[in-house]
């Protein structure tokens, strides 16, 4: 009988190291997503902010530029820095653009530099991408919240859980209080996994 109850507490502690491995496996803070791109014949590097994937800089052949979007009330404003010194800031309001007057994009171009639009456009892009690897390499809350079901159902139902996995198979068939000890000690483990992932995922 304590030769099974070694082989159960080995096989539960082999399980939650592999789960707390799974879950940990890059929680560090990762680098700065960047992505190279090309407009107008030119190749750019986007950086994005890491605490902000809504500001960023564009590193070019004649330069770097500086950007953000922000939100003021009811509108974005997208502003962006020339290696110039000049300084385009862009307002949408109810999906409408208002461009400044001043803005000739001609000049821009003529100086070498990439035309606002395009940029946007270009911008928009690297946003989109980066905010659907963002969290690659992380747990997702998704397996954080599955864990801690499943842990909270061995926990306080493991009468069925034994059932569901052993008890079929047997005729009027009960568990023994070590399996439902086992069972919920699983629960606890996995319960603290998915605590873990859920904090990790954040």
């Amino acid at each position: 009988m304590a030769n099974i109850k070694r082989k159960c507490v080995l096989i539960v502690v082999m399980l939650l190291a592999l789960v707390l491995g799974a879950c940990n496996s890059n929680t560090a803070k990762s680098d700065p997503y960047s992505e190279v791109v090309e407009i107008d014949g030119q190749s750019l590097t986007i950086t994005l902010d890491e605490n902000n994937l809504s500001a960023g800089t564009i590193t070019s052949e004649n330069g770097t530029y500086t950007f953000e979007y922000g939100v003021p009330g009811n509108s974005i404003v997208f502003t962006v820095n020339y290696p110039d010194g000049y300084v385009f800031s862009q307002t949408e309001i109810n999906g409408g653009f208002a461009t400044p007057a001043e803005y000739n994009s001609i000049e821009r171009k003529n100086k070498g530099y990439i035309d606002l639009f395009s940029l946007n456009y270009s911008i928009e892009g690297v946003i989109d991408n980066a905010r659907g690897t963002s969290n690659n390499g992380s747990p997702s809350i998704l397996l954080a919240l599955a864990l801690i079901g499943v842990g909270a159902w061995n926990f306080f139902g493991a009468r069925s859980v034994w059932y569901l996995f052993r008890g079929w198979w047997y005729k009027n068939a009960e568990p023994s209080d070590l399996a439902l000890m086992l069972y919920r000690l699983a629960g606890v483990f996995l319960i603290f996994a998915g605590i873990i992932c859920a904090i990790a995922s954040f």
